[in-house]
């Protein structure tokens, strides 16, 4: 083999190696996101409604007086009518006050293991460690490239 063919071999395998670490970073992320199942809890929410009654109540008293004094012979005609009238309206006014519960789901997560901490936790530093090796990998591929 001469050597510009080795030279091209090294590029295109440099080449794939780049291409195989990005390809696994962004799996790697993809399986840093993970996938959980949504739990929804119910919350109260207090509803309070207030309605007005109004009502009228009429109070009537009718008092009816009537006097007839009838006489024949030298005729005496006695005649009285009175009336007494009592009229009363009273106004009534009833607040209703109603207090509903409404129950709403309301998603909640779960608290981690605490394995699942620790990886939390170790898992920032890996992605860091990776993303350093990777900066210098295309550091160290660009100066041998450049001699």
């Amino acid at each position: 083999m001469d050597k510009e063919t080795k030279q091209n071999i090294e590029k295109a395998a440099w080449g794939m190696l780049l291409a195989l670490s990005v390809t696994a970073l962004i799996l790697m992320c993809l399986v840093a996101t993970g996938c959980t199942r949504t739990i929804y809890k119910p919350v109260e929410t207090v509803r309070t409604e207030k309605d007005v009654v109004t009502r009228w109540l009429t109070d009537t008293v009718i008092q009816n007086d009537t006097r007839f004094i009838f006489v024949k012979g030298d005729t005496v005609i006695d005649w009285r009518d009175r009336w007494r009238e009592r009229i009363k309206e009273v106004h009534d006014t009833l607040y209703i006050e109603r207090t509903d519960t409404v129950r709403v789901p309301v998603p909640v997560e779960r608290k981690l293991k605490k394995w699942e901490q620790t990886k939390m936790d170790f898992g920032g530093f890996a992605i860091g460690a990776i993303i350093a090796v990777v900066c210098i990998a295309v550091i160290w591929l660009i100066k041998k490239f450049r001699k």
